[in-house]
């Protein structure tokens, strides 16, 4: 009596989920054609290999209460919006300062504003600022340039 129990509680239950799953992922993974699905292609406009960034208007030096007054230069006729990230590291690659502009879009001249203030957190020295644009979450475009703080 206690072995048809374990049976029908414990042992049957897991089977028929495998099966059930494994036919939902069969039906999942391919068409009603037999051919797979293939994974999604990246934006044709927002390719890495097809795009390139700059960073205009970086000055070599900067005092700590500067206002930093960048723009963005993409060179790709596709790209017109995108999340922008502006880093500031120290050489060794520790993050000091992270600035987002969500959504930029591209203006008339094809360059993207980027306007913020040195954090209390920048020291003199010097720092890397990392430019990173994402596209629709799949495609990174990254540009960095150097510059000191006195």
């Amino acid at each position: 009596m206690v072995t048809k129990n374990i049976l029908i509680v414990f042992i049957l239950p897991a089977v028929a989920s495998l099966a059930f799953g494994g036919a939902v992922m069969y039906g999942l993974a391919y068409e009603q054609d037999g051919a797979a699905i293939r994974p999604a292609s990246k934006p044709a406009g927002a390719s890495p290999a097809e795009s390139q960034i700059g960073i205009d208007g970086l000055s070599s030096e900067y005092s700590v209460s500067d206002r930093v007054d960048v723009q963005v230069q993409v060179d790709n006729p596709g790209f017109e919006c995108g999340d922008l990230y502006i880093t500031i590291y120290k050489p060794d690659r520790t993050p000091v300062m992270q600035k987002p502009f969500l959504k930029a879009c591209l203006e008339d001249d094809g360059l993207i504003p980027a306007k913020f203030k040195l954090s209390k957190l920048v020291s003199a020295g010097t720092y890397v600022l990392e430019a990173n644009i994402i596209v629709d979450g799949v495609s990174t475009l990254t540009t960095s340039e150097t510059f000191t703080v006195k």
